[in-house]
Order: structure tokens, then sequence, then C-alpha cells
């Protein structure tokens, strides 16, 4: 049964208009407003028309609305749609078991336009607007969040850091078929637009069974407290998410979308169908799936606008095996995902194609391989147990033409070596010895393929990208970086050419690629290099080079060009408006469209060598800034404190005078100091701001050829020149830098208390005063007399509370301050008293600034919990503390703060901090940390000797809390000269600082 609701009353329009018929006004009246049908079977309704002028009617969602209904109209139809006068509209809906709502579109018009619109609401059964679930509010928090932007590939995965620990989830799809890659996907099940996201881990990998662990339409809990997110070229997942699959099922809502909508992106990791389809003639005939590797099928809507459906190789999607595409017109399913900036469907079982499929095939592989090859090297057969560098292998296995004159050259640690997954399934894949490219730069050259004239050519080679993410779960990152991946060409072996490749998947560890082009000259050899960005993670196999055609023309040079210019060896100048090719190999290139980068490299310029290497939580490249229209620029990049830039040295010659120059839109506060290769300060080298300015630096006593560095000590730096001046060595050194010594490093007060000082020791001070600066001059004002700093503290009526007096040495006042020392301050809550003896109070950033090492932002480097020689390390008072899976808090909530890994049952992603350094008996620990949601709940354990865990666990005397700032005390119980902080709950723990009483 149907009903009707709100009946629209009889309205008159009036406007001009172009008929002559009558006088009345234009009008159109609908019988009813909204059409409900009650039930879930087939039905029918009739809406009355009335109007005195020609309309039309049309769905308002066509794709989607007649999969479940669909109307007929009675009346004088002058020309195909269009109606004139009153008629009818009989709205019919077919059987189902799910809501439905949808509007009928009425329109009347006249030569000058649409006059007005009236809309006829239809639903079925008890239809609820469909709202934004969990996993859509997940989504806008990935999309709306800066921080995330920046989380490009599986190296650089984040923290995901959401609000909520756990959300619920439908399973949408799975790898079923083996055509997903690990890949499982999750989401609201309300067909809404960014309503799901990408879970990825070898557990939903096809051998694992994905169909009887994961099935679709489960309902599922995700723990998403220690999840990992990062975009795989564009493709938004997650890792490390906790899925606990539920004992309900659900039916799956399936967006039923056109191919405009579906090329939107907008339904990523959505499982949805698209109607009305038909394959490309070219495709008609084919295996859905090739041998020779994956493949872009492309198939029609009846407009003729194309959709790419992914098919991976045929030997994992083997349940596409013995499907042909077909000359058919269907409808197809899949999950929707933007490989890049290029949407895709990817089938996930035999059923999503089974309307465009035959048993029977027809054709030919695409892209058949051309030529007789060249050259071929496929690294051998012999024994290469001993992983021999390329220097020193003598197996190679050259043949073709043109090989007969070929020998081999490496950079860096590039070996040959048959561990791990050998070169698969691709065609003439050999399967044995590869070359690995190891630390050190590395780089493979192949010398001198004799080309006979040939220069319409190409350029083949397996390639593979391996990364342990988790070995004892067995995550591995398998997805190929060609980004990080770079193939150079050469006429003489001298200037290179970076030249671009395709690839496609062969099996789930390598990937098969191709280089066409034609050389504008001809030349007589052909020198071929290849490069990588990240170290031990890529290898090579089956270079093969064959005449080709349809090849990018490029321009590798010859003839007698003259040499360039010779250079200056008392000044070089590092002018980056040169181009990323001003170096050789070219620096990493970075714009808006292309985030290459590299964390450590070596390159010439000039002549000259320089080696160039990150922080640990930085990066590099050369930096085309064309975000901004109007105001592009080029510069260097470098980041973060502790980045280098190795200087040449110069034969005869010693560095007098450095000379940098900011780029237009870089940080305003970035520094940089000239140091000797240790790190250490040399004469007037000290950190200077280079902002959007120039610094230089008039050095002495620097040493005849003798390299230096350039070291970044502040923000990220981006250098748009650099200026060497070498001249003679052995000046005569001008004296020391001022240092400053303060004691004590910390000062703990009781809640009413007496004035305490600072005694400030400094050294090559002349002309210089000590200053001194509190962050919280309300509570702790700071005196300076002389060479003594006095803190007083006012009376706390409150909790606990910790602040840092910043004492320096300057010429002016304070307005340029050099040698600056940290000195940490904890009060006692309202009524507390300091336990007698000693203490030892340090901030988060005393933790970062005393540091043996560049403590990592937002991520945990290579500390190992079971590796001490891993664990981050600093100094406080001559007392040495360390830690595992503990960094800088990212810019956020906890700015700045100590953050410390949690798990509450992995003990390697357990984060834990304390002494080294015996104390004594510890009497007492006040830990000071912040969260904006749950109160603290790490353990503080307690042993006689360092980084003890899960023994003589500590009970917390007290808690207090203002604002986010929690303050925990424990009074110690038992005789231990040794503390641990372990944050072996869920979730990240934030230190802003820890006091320890000791006797």
């Amino acid at each position: 049964m149907f009903y009707t609701m709100l009946t629209l009353a009889a309205t008159a329009f009036t406007a001009c208009v172009d008929d002559d018929v009558d006088e009345q006004g234009p009008m159109l009246e609908l019988s009813e407003e909204t059409v409900a049908f009650s039930g879930t079977a087939t039905e029918d309704a009739t809406v009355t028309v009335k109007s005195n002028r020609q309309w039309t009617v049309a769905y308002e969602d066509e794709e989607t609305q007649k999969e479940w209904m669909y109307f007929k109209v009675s009346g004088d139809e002058v020309s195909p749609g269009i109606y004139n006068g009153d008629g009818t509209v009989k709205i019919t809906v077919g059987e189902s078991a799910q809501p439905h709502s949808g509007r009928l579109v009425f329109t009347l018009s006249n030569s000058y336009g649409v006059l007005f619109t009236k809309y006829l609401t239809v639903t079925q059964g008890n239809y609820v607007p469909p709202t934004v679930g969990a996993v859509g509010k997940l989504v806008a928090y990935i999309l709306g969040d800066s921080r995330l932007s920046g989380a490009v590939g599986s190296n650089n995965a984040m923290p995901l850091q959401y609000s909520e620990a756990t959300i619920e989830a439908v399973i949408l799809a799975n790898d079923a078929a083996g055509n997903n890659n690990r890949k499982l996907y999750v989401g609201d099940n309300n067909g809404l637009a960014r309503s799901a996201i990408v879970l990825y881990g070898a557990d939903y990998a096809m051998a694992n069974d994905p169909v009887a662990k994961y099935p679709v339409g489960s309902k599922v809990t995700l723990d998403l407290r220690n999840a990992n997110y990062y975009a795989f070229n564009n493709v938004r997942q997650l890792t490390d998410v906790v899925v606990t699959v539920g004992e309900e099922k659900v039916d799956l809502v399936i967006p039923s979308l056109s191919v405009d909508k579906f090329n939107t992106g907008d339904y990523q990791a959505q499982y949805v169908r698209l109607n009305n389809m038909k394959p490309q003639t070219e495709w008609i005939g084919k295996s859905w799936t090739a041998e020779s590797a994956a493949q872009s099928v492309l198939i029609n809507d009846e407009a003729g606008n194309a959709l790419t459906v992914y098919m991976n190789q045929g030997k994992y999607a083997t349940g596409f095996a013995g499907m042909f595409v077909a000359d058919k017109t269907g409808t197809i399913y899949g999950v929707a995902e933007t490989y890049r900036e290029n949407p895709q469907l990817i089938p996930t079982r035999k059923a999503d194609i089974e309307a465009l499929s035959s048993s029977e095939g027809g054709g030919t592989e695409p892209d058949p391989t051309p030529g007789d090859a060249i050259y071929y090297e496929s690294f051998g057969t012999v024994d290469v147990a001993d992983k021999p560098l390329v220097a020193n292998y003598t197996g190679w296995a050259k043949t073709g033409s043109g090989a007969a004159e070929v020998t081999y050259s490496g950079e860096g640690k590039v070996s040959i070596r048959t561990s791990g997954k050998p070169s698969a399934g691709y065609e003439g894949a050999s399967g044995l010895n590869k070359a690995f490219f190891g630390t050190n730069n590395p780089a493979l050259i192949i010398n001198k393929i004799k080309l006979d004239g040939a220069q319409d050519l190409q350029l083949t080679f397996g390639a593979q990208y391996s990364k342990t993410i988790d070995y004892k779960a067995g995550l591995y990152d398998n997805e190929f970086k060609p980004e990080k991946f770079h193939l150079s060409l050469s006429a003489d072996g001298t200037e290179w050419k970076t030249v671009a490749y395709t690839y496609a998947q062969a099996d789930e560890y390598w990937v098969f690629a191709t280089s066409k082009f034609k050389l504008k000259d001809k030349a007589d050899y052909l020198y071929v290099k290849y490069a990588v960005d990240e170290v031990s993670v890529f290898a090579i196999d089956d270079v093969r080079l064959v005449a080709g055609s349809g090849g990018t023309e490029i321009d590798l040079g010859g003839g007698d060009t003259p040499g360039p210019e010779p250079v200056d060896p008392t000044h070089l100048v590092l002018d980056f408006t040169r181009g990323a090719d001003m170096a050789t190999p070219a620096f990493p290139y970075h714009d808006k469209d292309d985030s290459s980068s590299a964390t450590e490299g070596t390159y010439t310029i000039d002549g000259y060598t320089y080696t160039i290497k990150a922080s640990s939580d930085g990066k590099f490249y050369w930096f085309y800034n064309n975000y901004n229209a109007g105001s592009e620029y080029k510069s260097f990049y470098i980041g973060k404190a502790g980045a280098y830039i190795e200087l040449p040295a110069v034969e005869g010659k010693a560095l007098t005078k450095v000379v940098l120059t900011g780029a237009s839109g870089a940080s305003s506060t970035s520094e940089a100091s000239v140091t000797d290769t240790a790190g250490a300060d040399i004469a007037g080298g000290l950190s200077q701001v280079v902002g959007q300015g120039t610094a230089t630096y008039e050095l002495s006593g620097t040493a005849a050829n003798t390299s230096y560095r350039i070291t970044i000590t502040k923000n990220n730096c981006q250098f748009a020149k650099i200026e060497l001046f070498y001249g003679d060595g052995g000046q005569t050194p001008t004296p020391s830098e001022p240092t400053l010594a303060v004691d004590p490093t910390s000062l703990s007060f009781a809640a009413k208390d007496s004035a305490k000082t600072i005694a400030c020791t400094a050294a090559n001070a002349d002309g210089y005063t000590v200053g001194a600066e509190s962050s919280d001059a309300a509570n702790f004002p700071a005196a300076v007399s002389g060479t003594t700093v006095t803190v007083t503290p006012t009376e706390n009526t409150g909790s606990a509370r910790s602040a840092t007096v910043t004492v320096y040495l300057t010429k002016d006042g304070g307005a340029t301050r050099v040698a600056a020392k940290s000195v940490a301050i904890t009060q006692a809550a309202a009524g507390g008293t300091e336990p007698s003896g000693k203490s030892v109070t340090m901030t988060n950033v005393q933790i970062i600034e005393n540091g043996t090492t560049t403590i990592p932002e937002n991520s945990y480097g290579s500390q190992n919990v079971s590796d001490p020689a891993t664990y981050y390390k600093w100094t406080i008072d001559g007392l040495e503390f360390g830690g595992a899976k503990i960094c800088k808090a990212p810019a956020g909530d906890y700015t700045g703060l100590i953050q410390m890994q949690g798990n509450a049952s992995d003990a390697a992603k357990q984060g834990f901090l304390g002494n080294a350094t015996a104390l004594g008996k510890i009497i007492k620990v006040v830990i000071v940390s912040q969260n904006t949601k749950y109160e603290p709940t790490e353990h503080l354990y307690m042993g006689t000797s360092a980084y003890t865990l899960k023994a003589n666990e500590q009970t917390r005397t007290s808690i207090s809390k203002e604002g986010n700032s929690y303050t925990e005390t424990f009074e110690i119980s038992g005789d231990f000269g040794f503390f641990t902080l372990a944050n072996d709950k869920v979730g990240a723990f934030y230190v802003e600082s820890i006091t320890v009483y000791y006797e």
C-alpha cells in the first residue's frame, strides 16, 4: 500500500512568457508532494499533473533510482520526453528488502529557460536518510589534519592519534581473489561518499583466507590506539589496526555510480557498482588477467566515458582464472581507488566481472616484447653466498649484439646476491642472482653498450622494493617506490640524463619496468645508471636493451662540445637557481606535483664533492616552490637540526669564509653553523639566523686540505645560494667562542620556600654579561647579580608546577644571546615539602637539548627496546639517562613534549626511559605529563640495575590535574638506585618533566 502526504494546493505563477495561446500565467501542479511505499513488495502509485504549458519529468539521480523504481507518463507527448498540459505519472517500485528514497524532478520551461521546478519525493520501506558514521568522521579527520598530509609512502607513516580509541565499521570487501594485495576495506555501509578506508597488512592477503577470517558484511570493531596512517599513491590506508570481527552480518549498501561520479575519487575504498558498461573493442576476447604483468582494462559507459579496471597479474589474481573480456553490456562491481591521480575500479571476486565475461577468449597479450636484444644481463648463476660487491663480481652473464665491451661499476655498496625473493612474474624472469642496492648512496652503472647506429630503443628490467615494517608480525612493505628509484642514460659515462619509465606489477614482490626513448643524435655507446634514494630496499634483475619505437626523444649530447669554464677554487658558488641537475647525480626534485626527497647522498658540483645528510627526522631536496602562482622560487631544502652539508677540501687551501643566502620563502627563524666534520664548533662558525636573509661566517684557525660542514641548528633551511671562500691555511686562531656553565642545572622548591641561586661560570666572555629569563616570571621571577642568578618562588596554593629559567651571555642586554643553558624549576603542591637530600629534574626541553644525538620528531627512528646501543640518551648534572621508543612530539596538543609509544601486549612497542647512572637510594619521583582526554596509566618500576621492567612496581601516592597537565607523585618503597618509567598501556604518553629525589 502507499499513502500520500501533504497535498499541494493549486498555485498560479505569473511571468513574462512567449506563449500567446492563452492569457493565463504558467502553472504546474502535482497532486502529491511525497509518495511513500510502506512495504518491500512491488507496488505502484499514480500522481496527477496539472499544467497549461509544456513540462518534463526526470530522475534526480538516474543511476541510483532506476535500480529500485521507474515511472511512466501518460499525456500529450509533443516531442520525446516533453508533455503539454495535464497528465499522469505512474510510479512503480520493485521488490526490495532495503529502504530507498529518491526524487522526481518536474520542470516547466519556455524559450527563455526554466520558469520553475517542483520535486516529488518517493520512498520505499522505513527509509531513514543516512548520516555520517564513525568511519566517515575518521576520514574527515584524516583529510582535515594537515599533520597527516606529509605521510606519503610507508616510510613516512605517522601515528594516527585519533580521539576515538575504537570505532565500529562493516567489512565492505576483502582480498578474496588475489586482486587487492593485502587490503581489507571497511566503512559505514551507508552509501555516502568518503565513508570507507583501506586497512593494509599481511594478515589480509589472499593466502591467509580473508574470506573466512574477514567475511564481507561482518560488523567489526577497529582498535585505532596504535594505528599508523599513510597515503600510498593517494590511497588512504591504515596499518596496525586491531580488527575484531563480530557475530552480526548485514547486507551491503552498494552505491550505484556514474563514471563521472566515480572519477571524482570521493568513493575511495567503497564497494560500488557501475551499470550499463561495455568493454572497449581492443580488449574483447582477451583474458581479464595477463600472465606477463598487471594490466588496466578499459570499459565505457553508454556515453563513451572510460572507466579503468585494474587487474593484478594472473599468478596472484587466481580468482579470475579462465575469465575473458566479452562483447557484452552489463553491471560491474569492485572497490574504488585512486592510484596517484587515476581513479580505478578493482574487482574483488569473480562475480564482480561476471556480466562482462565469457569462458572463451581470443586476441593477444598487450605490448609484446619488440626486437632482438642489443644487450641483456641476468646477473649470472654463480654462487654469491658472500654477496660480492660489483667491483669484485666476476660472474656476469652479458649477452647481445652490443654486449662485448660492456663493463660494470658501482657507487656505494651495490652487491650481487640471491637472498630475499627472486625475480618472478614477468616473461623472462631469470629468478636467481640479482643486483641489490645497499648503503652509502648506492648506484649501478652499466658501461659501453655498443649501439651500432640504433637510436629508437627500449630498456626493460625487473625491479623490487622490500622493507621490513614489523619482523615479528611478518609485516613488510613490498609496494614499489618509483619516486625513489632513478634511471639515467649517458653517451659518455660523464654527462647523465634522467629518463622516465613505466612499470606494472608482475607478482606480489616484483614489478616489470619499461623505458622507451629515441636518441636525438646517434651515439657509439650507451651508458645506463640505476640510483636509489633509500638504502637496502631495492633490487633489479634482467636488464634488457632492444630496438623499439615510439619513445620520447632525449638529447645525450655528443660531438666536440666545449667543456665548462674552469672553476675558481678560492671561491666556490652553489647557485641553486641552476636546477636539480647542477649536481651529479641530480638532486631529488621537489615541487607541488613531485615530492621526491633523500636523506643522504654524495654529489659532485663543478668538479667538487659534497656529502649531504639530513637529520634522523628530516630530508633534503632541490626545491621549486610553485605552490603559489606569482611567488615561485628555487632553493635547496635541508632539515632538520643536525643535518649537514660536508664541504670539499681544496688542495693547499683552507676554508676562510662562508656566506649563506636564504630563499624568499624560507623559515624566518632557521639557523645554521659551520663546524668541523665531527660537529664541533670552530672559531667564527657559531650558529646564526639565516632565514630569508644572509648569514656570513668569518672563520679562523681552519686548516688547509680539510673538510668542514654547514650544520643546520634550528628548523629547516632553504638556501638560494651558498658561497665558499678558500685562502691560505694555518691562520692564527682567534680567541675561542664564549662558553657558560651553570650549577645546579635544576632547582626544586617546597610549596612555600625561600629563594635559591644558580652559580654561573663564563669563559672567553670578555665584554659579555650574564642574563636570565623565566618561562613563568609571575611565579618564578629570576634576578641576575654578576654571575649569580636568584630564583624566588611565590607560595604555591595549587597543584605542583614547573618552569624553565634560561641563563645566557649577552653584550646587548639580551637582544642577542649566546651559550644559553636551561635550568629546570619544580615546586611542590600546596602543603608539600621537598625531601631532604639530592634531586635531579629533567624537563622535556632539557631531555631534547642535552641528548648525545638528535632526538627524532614524531617517529622512533631505529630505537630497539632490546638493544641499548640504539637508545636515545641524555645527560643532566653529569648523570646519564636513556630510553627507547621515545621521541619529540609533533606540533599539536603536545608540541615539543617527550612522546613515549604505548602498547598493552607488544613489548617491542612499549616506550620507556630511566637513569643509566645509579642515584643512590631513590625516595620519591614526581612526574608531570599532559593528556587532553585520559588520565595517565603508565607504570613506574624500580631496580638495582638500569632499565628494569616489570619488577618492583610502585604505587602512585597522589595525582592532581590542572588543565591538561597531570602531576603524579610516587613515594618509593624499597632500596633502589634506578627507576624506569614504562608505557606498557595503550596510547602514547607525553612527558613534561620528571623530578627524582634520592639520598
